[in-house]
């Protein structure tokens, strides 16, 4: 299977994210830490599996924006089928297989991964740092134990370690020896000191029932006592309650009749006097004001007259003239800012002449001065960085020739052409003696083999750094002609022209700046001279409509004059309008008062009519009858809120003062008849609170004997005890029989599939580590697992001392077997790698990448990194295709 595109509508952080052209063996995808590596995994997952949790409100990866879980994937099976699935999670989860035609395939795995379960993906396929990482927390065999004895799943405990916990557990339950704690025995125990409890519960089980009887006739005696008693609360709730309610009803009833007919005095204010003499002061102070806003209206329209037409003329010409005095303003200040420019022109030119003198060794002219302007910077910075680097480049090879490691190799070459020039004079002696012969054929063999074999490595050595010398070389006299290029007719002093640096390049760009600071300078107060004497000679033109003809005026003094004359007459202006608007309002506010007063003339009257009708015609006899009868109103409304007060339920007493007197029930309070009832009450708490003690020690005591197991509860506890002593003798033998089963059973998968995982693993850590070791087995007998060394070394157990690296190595080469061992024989799903390999150096990880190439032959990898020297490696030594996230 080979994922091709991708498309996330909503899933996580991902919103509306394409992604396509990833049909490549590898493909490298580059984020930041948090920029979704994890949930892109998540993604590619669900598409292949499902959506899992299937409650949107459960599932971790439901947007925050409340969008629905959407997206498809589209990928290409090992026999060239294209094919597409689209999930979206609603009110639950759907899914589409779209290959030629379109299949819903709801929640279900598509049929491409349906030959390796969701657990077993999310174990085995997918290999990240932190696991890598966590490898360092946990001995090597529970990690072999995962690995081949359950295929990776962390939800799953070893195998072995399974074995033993049902051993020692069938072990605890009952031996054949006998020895140790076995709870068939402690069973047996229990039951033979429950037959001595069963004799003592007989004779509890007497007691408990004299003791009840007790119960039952303390009881009968208290409930008397409660029956007097809640009589005498009735009578004393009648007397406190029931009686006061029925007095303050009558009282209300009796002074709402002297209060009369509340809707009579409805118009009349609480007190009528009070508001009478109110509105006469209302009345006589709206009149003077009247009078106050009058005079005031006068004084405006006076201010309205005192403003001339001729003013109105001379306040409309106001914009034109401050827009002459802006000119002139404008034309003063800028001769200022003239003078400060000559200045500082001044200056910057002083300072650029100190920066020639300092760095050129001639004068320039115009052309110089515009090829300096223009020269690029940035490009001068770099030729500069690249002849820094050719020269260090040159540096490094001249030091490499003069520590030639060939040199090592021409110690041993001289000593093997001498020793063959001493076999050969041996010979030659050999000529005229025999003893000489065979010696010196041998130190002459010996010799001429020996520097036969070193020649050609000495020569290569030699050749090779001759090589990088004359490339350094050429590479730092490219560079130099380059600066040289770069700075043309600059006429610079030929020891910074011959060994340019980045000071160079500071100077210049110093020189640079100034000459354009000075030009531009020079450009600015050009303009500036310019914009003065155009000013000063328009506002001239102007002005001269207000004067004299043919006579010659000073600006400034004219300008000065004919702004103070429109100034005054802009302000009468102003001030006849303000008076204007302010005579107005005057008049509306005066209206206003006006009808004011004849309100307040009419309440007036219309409360005097009626206090007057109420007297009948008098109105003082009228105020003394609205005061009676509201002091009458306001008792029963007093009366009324004590009632609320003190009697909340006042209404539902009510009703029942209705029934008793129907009744004939409700009787007054004889005299100290509720001191008597008081006595009697506290006399019937006292005799009922002894029984309820003598009634509570009593059944303290019958609870202590009832919580005492009864002679049957401890018959069938008894009887459980047995029929547990059977189930565990079951449960042993059911223990021990199910870790036979599980041991037959590991033997059997191990037989199946190890031989194969092992031979894989081999094979990818021999690719890994350059053939530094050969193959990974088991051994049986003391249940370890190994590595071969090349070279014919001792096997070495898996851990310790082998490195933390070696380790990741090995583990890394055991997950690809087992993922190359689980879909052998079907569709080759992706596999996916979060930095495995960024804490590796340099030489693992070219034997890394073989690794990677040669598994991304029959599956895609998907790469996981967030650092680009590891991305550029990846897509390097892999063509991988790199995708970037965040």
């Amino acid at each position: 299977m080979k994922i091709e595109a991708l498309n996330i509508e909503a899933f996580g952080q991902f919103t509306d994210l394409e992604l396509s052209g990833l049909s490549h063996p590898v493909v490298v995808f580059r984020g930041p830490n948090e920029a979704g590596k994890s949930t892109l995994f998540e993604f590619l997952k669900t598409m292949l599996y499902g959506i899992y949790p299937t409650s949107k409100e459960q599932h971790p990866y439901v947007p925050w924006s409340g969008r629905t879980i959407e997206g498809r994937l589209q990928f290409r099976t090992a026999d060239g089928q294209e094919m597409t699935v689209s999930r979206r999670l609603l009110a639950t989860p759907d899914g589409k297989l779209i290959t030629s035609q379109i299949q819903s395939i709801r929640n279900q795995t598509v049929p491409a991964a349906s030959h390796i379960s969701r657990e077993l993906f999310d174990a085995v396929y997918a290999l990240s740092l932190a696991d890598m990482a966590a490898l360092e927390d946990r001995p090597w065999n529970e990690i072999q134990e995962r690995l081949l004895g359950t295929v990776g799943l962390e939800v799953f405990r070893p195998v072995r370690s399974v074995i033993s916990d049902l051993n020692s557990e069938a072990g605890s339950l009952w031996r054949e020896t006998g020895r140790g704690n076995q709870e068939v025995r402690d069973l047996e125990k229990a039951i033979s000191a429950l037959r001595k409890e069963r004799t003592a519960a007989l004779v509890r089980d007497k007691s408990i029932r004299n003791l009840d009887r007790q119960v039952h006739e303390l009881g009968e005696r208290k409930q008397t006592f409660e029956s007097e008693q809640k009589r005498l609360k009735e009578r004393d709730r009648q007397i406190g309650e029931v009686l006061p309610v029925r007095n303050l009803k009558k009282r209300i009833q009796e002074s709402l009749k002297l209060a009369g007919e509340p809707s009579a005095l409805s118009k009349i204010p609480n007190d009528p006097a009070a508001s009478l003499g109110a509105l006469e002061e209302e009345i006589l102070e709206a009149r003077q004001k009247r009078e106050r806003l009058q005079r005031r209206a006068s004084d405006f329209e006076q201010l309205v007259q005192a403003c001339s037409e001729a003013d109105r003329v001379l306040a409309q010409l106001k914009p034109d003239i401050d827009e002459r005095d802006h000119t002139l303003i404008s034309s003063g200040q800028r001769q200022s800012e003239l003078e400060r420019m000559t200045s500082e022109l001044a200056e910057l030119e002083r300072g650029l002449s100190q920066a020639k003198r300092d760095l050129l060794t001639a004068e320039i002219d115009l052309g110089v001065e515009t090829f300096l302007i223009d020269l690029s910077m940035p490009e001068l910075k770099a030729a500069m960085q690249r002849f820094d680097e050719a020269t260090e480049e040159f540096k490094d090879a001249e030091q490499a020739l003069r520590n030639d490691p060939s040199a090592g190799v021409l110690r041993f070459l001289i000593p093997s052409i001498s020793t063959a020039a001493v076999g050969i004079l041996l010979c030659a002696l050999g000529l005229s003696s025999s003893s000489f012969l065979v010696p010196g054929l041998a130190l002459t063999a010996i010799g001429a083999v020996s520097a036969l074999l070193l020649w050609p490595t000495w020569r290569r050595g030699k050749s090779k750094l001759d090589s990088l010398l004359t490339a350094a070389r050429a590479e730092l006299d490219a560079s130099r002609n380059d600066v040289h290029r770069l700075l043309g007719p600059i006429p610079l002093p030929k020891a910074r022209i011959a060994r340019p640096d980045a000071y160079l390049v500071g100077d210049l760009g110093d020189l640079q700046r100034s000459l354009r600071e000075v030009g531009e300078e020079r450009d600015a107060l050009q303009q500036l001279q310019v914009s003065i004497d155009a000013g000063v000679e328009e506002y001239t033109k102007w002005a001269q409509q207000f004067a004299a003809p043919g006579s010659k005026i000073d600006a400034r003094a004219f300008h000065r004059k004919l702004k103070d004359e429109c100034a005054a007459a802009v302000e009468r202006v102003r001030t006849a309008e303000s008076a204007k608007e302010r005579a107005t309002e005057l008049a509306e506010e005066i209206a206003e008062t006006s009808d004011r007063m004849e309100l307040k003339e009419s309440l007036q009257r219309e409360l005097s009519e009626q206090l007057a009708a109420l007297g009948e015609g008098d109105l003082a006899a009228g105020l003394a009858v609205v005061a009676k009868r509201r002091e009458a109103f306001q008792e029963a409304r007093q009366l009324t809120k004590t009632l609320d007060q003190d009697y909340p339920h006042w209404k539902a007493i009510e009703e029942e003062i209705r029934q008793l007197e129907t009744a004939d029930q409700l009787q007054d309070v004889l005299p100290g008849e509720r001191e008597e009832l008081n006595e009697r009450l506290e006399e019937i708490s006292d005799q009922m609170e002894t029984l309820s003690i003598q009634q509570g020690e009593t059944q303290t005591e019958l609870k202590h004997l009832q919580e005492q197991p009864t002679a049957s509860d401890i018959e069938s506890e008894m009887e459980a005890l047995r029929l547990e002593k059977v189930d565990t003798s079951r449960r042993r033998d059911q223990l021990a029989l199910l870790a036979s089963v599980i041991q037959y059973a590991d033997e059997r998968f191990r037989e199946k599939h190890q031989p194969d995982v092992l031979k894989r693993a081999s094979h990818f850590l021999s690719t890994i580590l350059e053939n530094r070791y050969t193959g990974i087995g088991f051994d049986d007998e003391s249940n370890v697992f190994y590595v071969l060394p090349s070279g014919g070394s001792h096997p070495i157990t898996i851990g310790e001392p082998l490195s933390r690296g070696t380790l990741d190595q090995i583990y890394l080469a055991l997950r690809l077997a087992l993922v190359e061992h689980l879909d052998a024989t079907s569709e080759p799903l992706p596999i996916f790698l979060d930095e495995v390999m960024v804490n590796w150096d340099q030489n693992r990880r070219k034997g890394g990448y073989a690794l990677l190439e040669e598994v991304s032959r029959n599956r895609q990898i998907l790469f996981f990194t967030c650092h680009d020297w590891l991305k550029d490696e990846l897509v390097e030594h892999l063509s991988a295709c790199q995708i970037a996230l965040g």
